[in-house]
């Protein structure tokens, strides 16, 4: 996980669903992996001076289009705190850089006058 500011946009990139010490949550498990992604991005956000309220666009990298469909929508309620006013866009890839990973965020937020 990782992001940068530049000026009052930050660029989060990377973040997957992993914990603390590394280890992948919610193996096999879309939902959990994509819940845990959010959470992820949130913190990278957060020491920033930001929150998801803050994301303007996102695209998310999913290995299965299908069961990611089923549950995005309640997701990303949920992490938007209702309907998302986010530019979003999601994309099926072969792969991420961990074969039990099945879902990758980038984001783009903007904050003013921090």
């Amino acid at each position: 996980m990782q992001g940068i500011r530049v000026n009052d946009t930050i660029y989060v990139s990377g973040p997957g669903s992993h914990d603390e010490k590394g280890l992948l949550v919610g193996k096999s498990d879309m939902e959990t992996q994509l819940r845990q992604t959010y959470i992820n991005a949130a913190k990278v956000l957060q020491q920033f001076g930001a929150t998801m309220n803050n994301v303007l666009k996102e695209e998310v990298f999913v290995t299965d289009m299908n069961s990611a469909l089923v549950v995005a929508a309640e997701v990303r309620a949920d992490v938007y705190l209702g309907k998302p006013l986010v530019a979003s866009t999601i994309v099926q890839v072969d792969r991420l850089i961990s074969p039990e990973l099945l879902v990758q965020v980038k984001l783009t937020a903007k904050v003013h006058g921090q």
